[in-house]
């Protein structure tokens, strides 16, 4: 299993539904079977539409739905299984024990492991090799402000993905 590990910070503004996709899929070519992504943010931030956009980006074709209901969605036709839980519903101690039925797919670091709501859970945040928090902007409906926690080797190649207001590239 995962130990905690210190982790670097950096922040990306998201301009569009268009952008969440190219950055998610920067995201998707620097994760590897293994990491446990800590999705924070308010209700309607877009933690499920971040993880569809980095689902289609690891080549998932099911349809990825939020798992408020059923707790734990696993998709395994991408290049590594994407395992999508929620613990919104959810309070602290059932949220902790939540942790048990993921740590199989942990344990085996076959995929990756997106938690929504995982503020929920200590236990689950101890484990977090990622933390991605959106935070909407109140002035734009599609504009979210990305502060991205992650190990540093791997956070140096999203660094090149920025856009300027105008939604262009820039370096």
């Amino acid at each position: 299993m995962m130990m905690s590990q210190s982790l670097n910070s950096t922040q990306y503004t998201i301009n569009s539904l268009l952008d969440l996709s190219d950055w998610a899929l920067a995201l998707a070519n620097v994760l590897s079977p293994g990491d446990v992504i800590a999705l924070h943010g308010p209700m309607g931030a877009g933690k499920t539409t971040l993880t569809q956009a980095l689902g289609r980006a690891l080549g998932v074709t099911e349809r990825i739905n939020s798992p408020t209901f059923v707790l734990i969605h696993e998709y395994d036709s991408g290049r590594y299984p994407l395992i999508h839980a929620d613990l919104y519903r959810l309070g602290k101690e059932q949220a902790d024990g939540l942790l048990d039925e993921l740590t199989p797919s942990i344990e085996d670091g076959n995929g990756i492991i997106l938690v929504e709501w995982a503020s929920e859970s200590d236990d689950i945040l101890s484990i977090a090799n990622w933390e991605v928090t959106l935070t909407p902007d109140e002035t734009a409906e599609e504009k979210r402000l990305i502060t991205v926690k992650g190990p540093s080797e791997k956070l140096k190649p999203l660094e090149s993905w920025k856009r300027n207001d105008a939604g262009v590239m820039s370096s």
